[in-house]
C-alpha cells in the first residue's frame, strides 16, 4: 500500500513537470539576440551585456526566448561599461531597474532618452559614472510616459576637479513628471539649464545640489525641497511660474544670481511664529544669493497678489554678507500686500520700481520689518509702459517702437529688462519679427532647437537667408549671449550685406575681423557710435535695450 502511494505521488509530479514550460525551469540561462546578451530572471528579460559597436543604440522593450516573449525590464551591472562608441542611447518604456556602473565610461554619449519610470537604480557605485566625458554636450530627455525621476539617479560623489561625474549639459523634464527624488542630479557639474514642466509637484531634497546650472525655470505648482538648488554658484536666472512652497535653503548660496522672476504666489516661507530674531532656526531659502553679482533684480509678475512673509529675510548682518543681495525689485499693481519681514535685512536694496502711481502704493498693505524695502528709492510707472524703462532713457523711444511693431512684449507685463543680456534666440527672433515674420521654405534641424520653441521659425528663416549657420556640431546655441559684434553682424547680413566704405575709427575693430564690414555699415547708417574712447567693444554682451535701439535706428 505504501509503495502504491509513493508511485502515485511520482506520477502526479511527473504530470506537473510536463505542464511547465522548459524556459521557466531554465534559471540564469543566457542567450544572445542581436547585439545583446540576455538572461531570464523571475519571468522578465535582463540585459546582461551589450556586444555591439554602434553609435546609436535603442534597448529593445521585449525579446523572444524559447517560444516565449519577455519584457526587458533590467540592465545588469556593467552591461554597457566602456562602450565608448555609443553616442545616442534610448531606454525603453518597460525598463525598471539598472545595475551598478551599467553605463560607466560611456564617454562619447551625447544623447540619453529615458522612456520609463525607473524603480531601482544602483547608486552606491554610480550607474552613470563618467558618461559623456569626451562629448561637447550630453542632453538627457525623459519621455512623455515618465511620471517620476528616482532619487540619486545621476547623483555623483565626484567633484568637478575629479571629473568622473555624469557630464550632463541639459535636461528636458516633460509635464508628465510630478516628482524629482532626493539628489537626483546632485553634483552634475556640467548641467547648464533646467526647465521643469507644469506637472511638477515635488522637487526633492538636494535634487540639483551643486550643479552648474545657469538658468532654471519652474512651471509647476510644487514644493521645492530642502537644499534643492543650494551651492549652484553659476545660476544667474531663476524663474518660478507656479504657485510654490520654498523649503529651507532651497536656493541658498546661489552666489551668481542676477535675476529672480516670480510669476506665481509663493506660500509663506517659514511657518514658525515671528519673534525678534526670525528665520534664525533654519537656513533661509535665499540665504547668501547674489553675493558674487554686480546686481540682483527681483521681478514679480502680474499674477502675484501677495508677497509672502519672510520671503527674502535672513538674520544676517551687512558685515556677514550672507543675506539676499537684492539691489532692485519690480512690483506690479496686482500686489495688494507684502508680508512681515519679506525683505528683512536686504541691505543692498536700492531701487523699487512700482507699476502704479505713488497714490496706488499707499493702498498696498506693507507688513512690519520691511525697512529695506520702504527706505529704497521708488520709481513709479505711470509715465512708462514698463516700470524699468522711463521717459528720457536712451532706449525709451526704441522700446516703445519695438512694442508697437510686435517685435517684443517685454519680459513680463510690467518689465522690459533693458539691461539683461540678449541671447542668440532673442536676437534672431527680433530680426525675424522686424522683417514681418516671413516663412522659411526649407527646414533646418538643429539638435538644440525644439520645433515648439518660440524662436524655431525665426532660426529657420535666419539660416535660409544666410544670417547665421549656427555654432557648429548641428547646434544653434539659442541661450548663448550675443555680443555687440555678433548683433551688428546678424543685422548686416539681414540687410543683405551691402557694400560699405573702409574705416570706422575703432581701435578694437581691425581689418580682417569677422565684424569689420558690419561695424562700418552700422556706423555709416547711424546705428551706433561705439562705446566711447574710440572703442566699439565687439566682445561685450549686447543688452536688450541696445538690440532694440540698433533695430530702431536701422529702420
Amino acid at each position: 500500500m505504501k509503495h502504491k502511494k509513493i508511485l502515485s505521488l511520482l506520477l502526479v509530479l511527473l504530470m506537473v513537470m510536463t505542464l511547465v514550460p522548459v524556459s521557466a525551469l531554465a534559471a540564469d540561462e543566457t542567450f544572445i539576440r542581436g547585439d545583446f546578451t540576455y538572461e531570464i530572471e523571475n519571468g522578465v528579460a535582463c540585459v546582461r551585456k551589450y556586444n555591439g559597436s554602434s553609435s546609436s543604440v535603442t534597448v529593445p522593450s521585449k525579446v523572444d526566448y524559447d517560444g516565449v516573449t519577455y519584457k526587458v525590464r533590467k540592465i545588469h551591472r556593467e552591461a554597457f561599461k566602456n562602450c565608448t562608441s555609443i553616442k545616442k542611447l534610448v531606454l525603453p518604456e518597460t525598463m525598471s531597474s539598472i545595475g551598478a556602473r551599467a553605463f560607466a565610461n560611456c564617454t562619447s554619449l551625447n544623447s540619453l532618452t529615458i522612456n520609463s519610470d525607473l524603480q531601482s537604480v544602483y547608486t552606491v557605485d554610480n550607474t552613470f559614472y563618467n558618461i559623456g566625458a569626451n562629448s561637447d554636450y550630453l542632453d538627457v530627455v525623459f519621455g512623455p510616459e515618465v511620471t517620476a525621476i528616482p532619487s540619486n539617479l545621476f547623483d555623483s560623489t565626484y567633484s568637478k576637479t575629479d571629473g568622473y561625474y555624469p557630464h550632463i549639459t541639459s535636461v528636458t523634464i516633460p509635464d508628465s513628471v510630478t516628482s524629482i527624488g532626493l539628489a537626483a542630479f546632485a553634483n552634475c557639474h556640467d548641467l547648464k539649464s533646467v526647465h521643469i514642466g507644469s506637472g511638477m509637484k515635488s522637487i526633492g531634497t538636494k535634487a540639483f545640489l551643486e550643479t552648474g546650472v545657469q538658468s532654471v525655470t519652474i512651471d509647476g505648482d510644487c514644493t521645492i525641497g530642502k537644499y534643492a538648488f543650494m551651492y549652484c554658484y553659476y545660476l544667474k536666472d531663476l524663474t518660478i511660474n507656479g504657485n510654490c512652497k520654498l523649503i529651507e535653503g532651497c536656493f541658498a548660496h546661489c552666489t551668481g544670481l542676477e535675476s529672480i522672476t516670480i510669476n506665481g504666489n509663493i506660500a509663506d516661507t517659514i511657518s514658525s511664529s515671528l519673534s525678534e530674531n526670525p528665520v534664525i532656526l533654519v537656513l533661509p531659502p535665499f540665504n547668501n544669493v547674489g553675493s558674487n553679482s554686480d546686481s540682483l533684480k527681483v521681478t514679480f509678475g502680474s499674477n502675484v497678489s501677495r508677497i509672502p512673509k519672510q520671503l527674502f529675510a535672513t538674520s544676517s548682518s551687512k558685515s556677514s554678507g550672507h543675506y539676499a543681495r537684492i539691489t532692485e525689485v519690480n512690483i506690479p499693481t496686482s500686489v495688494n500686500s507684502i508680508g512681515e519681514y519679506a525683505f528683512y535685512n536686504c541691505h543692498d536694496l536700492r531701487t523699487v520700481n512700482y507699476a502704479g502711481s505713488a497714490v496706488d502704493w499707499t493702498m498696498v498693505d506693507v507688513g512690519d520689518y520691511n525697512d529695506s524695502l520702504t527706505a529704497a528709492s521708488f520709481k513709479y510707472g505711470s509715465e512708462s509702459m514698463f516700470i524699468d524703462v522711463n521717459v528720457g532713457d536712451f532706449c525709451y523711444d526704441a522700446v516703445k517702437w519695438a512694442v508697437n511693431k510686435n517685435i517684443t512684449k517685454g519680459t513680463s507685463e510690467v518689465t522690459f529688462s533693458p539691461n539683461d543680456r540678449c541671447t542668440r534666440a532673442q536676437v534672431v527672433t527680433f530680426l525675424w519679427r522686424a522683417a514681418g515674420e516671413p516663412k522659411a521654405s526649407t527646414a533646418v534641424n538643429f539638435s538644440d532647437v525644439n520645433p515648439s520653441a518660440y524662436y524655431h521659425d525665426a532660426v529657420q528663416w535666419a539660416v535660409e537667408n544666410n544670417i547665421t549657420k549656427g555654432t557648429g556640431n548641428n547646434r544653434f546655441s539659442p541661450d548663448a549671449t550675443c555680443t555687440r559684434g555678433q548683433v551688428v553682424t546678424l543685422m548686416y547680413r539681414a540687410a543683405h550685406s551691402p557694400s560699405v566704405s573702409a574705416g570706422n575709427g575703432f581701435v578694437d575693430v581691425v581689418v580682417g575681423s569677422y565684424c569689420y564690414d558690419a561695424v562700418n555699415w552700422a556706423v555709416s547708417n547711424g546705428i551706433t557710435k561705439g562705446t566711447g574712447g574710440n572703442c566699439f567693444s565687439p566682445d561685450a554682451p549686447c543688452t536688450r535695450a541696445q538690440v532694440v535701439t540698433f533695430l530702431y535706428r536701422a529702420q
